[in-house]
């Protein structure tokens, strides 16, 4: 199971913040340049994925930042 506060924790020096969570998973939230970026969080299948804006993030990701949630992701699947 993911522990999504810890990688809540982890990211904290990137924006993000724990916005909610619920039965299947949960979020993790920033706001940049007006627009939302979530991590969506769903521990039984072991998966995240990048929004923006209720829209999946395909690129403009800064690559440093997806690579950080892919360690954090990572680390907290096993």
């Amino acid at each position: 199971m993911i522990n999504i506060l810890a990688m809540n924790e982890a990211l904290e020096k990137y924006g993000f913040f724990y916005h909610h969570g619920c039965h299947c998973g949960g979020v993790l939230k920033k706001y940049y340049r007006r627009e939302a970026y979530e991590l969506m969080i769903t521990p039984s299948r072991k998966k995240w994925k990048i929004r923006l804006s209720g829209r999946t993030v395909a690129d403009g990701l800064d690559s440093e930042l997806e690579q950080k949630l892919k360690e954090i992701y990572d680390k907290k699947a096993d």
